[in-house]
């Protein structure tokens, strides 16, 4: 509830819910646990979410090998496409721009912008600014529309079953007539809206 009440407090005071997002994660890096915030602008909605690279690649250091490579080349690929998020279909939501990055894996970083879920991913390389915590990092930013909010019943979540490190999200949920934290798991992957 700390993040949820940080969130409504930077939010209340004209601070951005990205910026709430950002303040609410300085916390403790608990591997297999993420966090993430989905907030509601009328039909327009955002979901920040960010994880322990242990929890998507099993490991936080720069791959040692093509196994290692291909594990964190897989898993942006998965992230990126978010095939892993859905919604009751009377809802009628829609992923219009989604946005993936890994932090402290290299000297180059992986950035995936995907602007039109239809189309082909561009790719970017970014400078490693140092993570002296060691702990890598994946996250990433999805926004899209509900054309029906006033039929939104359930929004899934399943970024368990292909990475099996994760064992819980908590996320912070503001819309215009809710403020909750739900914890998603393998066994509840989906917020449930009143």
């Amino acid at each position: 509830m700390r993040g949820l009440l940080a969130a409504l407090l930077f939010t209340g005071m004209g601070v951005s819910t990205s910026q709430a997002q950002i303040e609410r994660q300085h916390g403790a890096h608990v591997h297999g646990e993420g966090q993430a915030s989905l907030a509601f602008d009328g039909s327009a909605w955002t979901l920040s979410l960010e994880m322990p690279g242990f929890n998507v690649v099993g490991f936080e250091h720069a791959p040692n090998n093509d196994q290692q490579q291909q594990a964190l080349s897989d898993a942006m690929a998965a992230l990126e496409q978010g095939a892993w998020l859905s919604f009751n279909p009377e809802s009628q939501c829609r992923v219009e721009a989604a946005r993936a990055q890994s932090i402290g894996y290299a000297s180059t970083e992986h950035v995936s912008h995907n602007h039109d879920h239809r189309h082909n991913h561009d790719h970017e390389h970014n400078e490693d600014h140092g993570h002296a915590d060691g702990h890598a990092r994946f996250e990433i930013e999805v926004q899209g529309v509900c054309e029906r909010t006033d039929r939104l019943a359930w929004w899934g979540l399943d970024l368990f079953d292909g990475f099996p490190n994760n064992e819980a999200i908590s996320v912070a949920v503001l819309t215009q007539s809710q403020a909750f934290e739900a914890v998603l798991t393998p066994k509840q992957q989906r917020i449930v809206f009143d």
